[in-house]
């Protein structure tokens, strides 16, 4: 078991101006800021992850490479309790 709270800015909606933006401008985002990516959507990330459960919800900024924030918690459940997922 364990619990991850999380709150980040996650990339912008498929196929958008915004999302074609943070592709663009990732790499030196990341190398100047510590390795953060600001093109990936951790949800997404943390749901490919087996026997975790998550409670998530977004908000959304108005500032063009960070406006979308997930936040929320994602719980690892026990090896018994992953079948009732």
């Amino acid at each position: 078991g364990g619990r991850v709270i999380f709150f980040e800015h996650v990339a912008a909606a498929p196929n958008t101006l915004a999302k074609r933006a943070q592709d663009l401008v990732n790499p030196l985002w990341n190398l100047f800021s510590g390795g953060c990516n600001c093109n990936r959507d951790t949800l997404d990330v943390i749901h490919e992850q087996t026997n975790w459960r998550v409670t998530a919800w977004e908000l959304k900024l108005d500032f063009p490479l960070v406006g979308r924030i997930m936040c929320g918690v994602a719980e690892k459940q026990a090896k018994s309790d992953a079948s009732r997922l």
